[in-house]
């Protein structure tokens, strides 16, 4: 009993023997799966055979065939790996940079048979890896260090992969697009690194004493126009005032006018009453003297002695 295994240990091993024997069995037997957006290509004792594999199972002669399956969708490749040191960029004033880019590519599969013939198996190390240097070098030697860390960043990236279609196009004639790049690391110079902080430093000092100054010409504008909107306000009240008065004045002389009118009206009236009343005193005096003269006589002798007063 104390030599026996336990069950749970025993199906295990179980397990990976019937694995292992089943990867012999699968390779022995000369069966070569492509999967989804691959196509199968084979080596057989050295030579590239002329066809290319389908997504699916396939035979193929064990042994002395060696079966590659090549991705046709969008692949990513790092340069240089992460393990090793970043690709060298000397900037135009001969600042030392190291960079590491990601290059999304794809390789046409209309082409890929003869992309291996021309590049090999290995395609991506000439198309790709050995591409990136030049490409890189090139751009940087172009560029000031200013412009590399700072002033130009964000263009390095299309920047190098436009020197890379141009290489893919012009020299390699090859059928791999340079879908994108982007850099991953840019490692910048200790002493550099040091001067553009304190660029930064005094950029952000500078932008900051900007703002201040802006916002300083803002309040000022703001005083003025304040001051300017209660100047026109104490102008307009003072118009309006001065209108009022004027209205006012106007208004009293046209009192006093309607009140002088009226005035001489009644002055008018009272002398025309008073001359109506002599008129008909005088009328009626006539009228008795033609009606009893004897009488109008009386009365004028009284008149002439003792008039009116």
């Amino acid at each position: 009993m104390d030599g026996m295994q336990p069950p749970s240990i025993a199906l295990a091993t179980l397990a990976a023997v019937l694995a292992v024997g089943a990867a012999a069995l699968y390779a022995g037997c000369g069966i070569h799966l492509v999967p989804h957006r691959h196509v199968g290509a084979y080596v057989r004792s050295g030579r590239l055979l002329q066809h290319l594999d389908e997504p699916g199972l396939h035979f193929y002669m064990p042994f002395l065939t060696k079966t590659h399956n090549l991705f046709l969708g969008l692949d990513h490749d790092v340069v240089p790996p992460w393990e090793t040191e970043g690709l060298a960029c000397r900037s135009s004033d001969g600042s030392l940079f190291r960079m590491r880019v990601d290059v999304l590519n794809q390789l046409d599969g209309a082409h890929a048979l003869d992309t291996l013939n021309r590049f090999g198996i290995h395609y991506d190390q000439v198309t790709i890896y050995d591409q990136v240097g030049p490409a890189v070098k090139k751009v940087c030697s172009k560029l000031s260090a200013h412009d590399l860390a700072i002033g130009r960043f964000d263009e390095v990236d299309d920047l190098v992969a436009d020197e890379m279609r141009g290489a893919q196009k012009e020299i390699l004639n090859s059928s791999v697009r340079i879908v994108q790049l982007k850099i991953l690391d840019l490692h910048v110079p200790e002493v550099l690194a040091t001067q553009f902080a304190a660029m930064a430093a005094l950029k952000a000092e500078q932008l900051t004493h900007i703002e201040r100054r802006k916002l300083n010409q803002e309040n000022d504008t703001n005083k003025r126009l304040l001051l300017e909107a209660l100047l026109e306000r104490e102008t307009w009240e003072a118009a309006v005032r001065r209108n009022l008065s004027l209205e006012q004045a106007r208004g009293e002389a046209e009192v006093r006018k309607i009140g002088a009118e009226a005035r001489k009206n009644e002055r008018l009236s009272e002398a025309q009453a008073d001359q109506a009343w002599l008129a008909n005193k005088e009328r009626s005096r006539i009228e008795l003297a033609r009606l009893n003269p004897l009488g109008s006589l009386i009365a004028a002798v009284r008149v002439a002695l003792w008039p009116e007063p």
